[in-house]
């Protein structure tokens, strides 16, 4: 979480920079949690 958090602050925006980069990350965030949870 920390990596991300300082990625945001110092990194280049990326796909983030659109909403369909937004929209993209979210979901893929989300399968990514939902996978990690479902092993839990």
């Amino acid at each position: 979480i920390l990596a991300l958090q300082i990625n945001a602050i110092k990194g280049k925006q990326g796909p983030m920079t659109t909403v369909n980069g937004v929209i993209g990350s979210s979901l893929a965030l989300t399968a990514i949690l939902v996978a990690a949870l479902s092993f839990l």
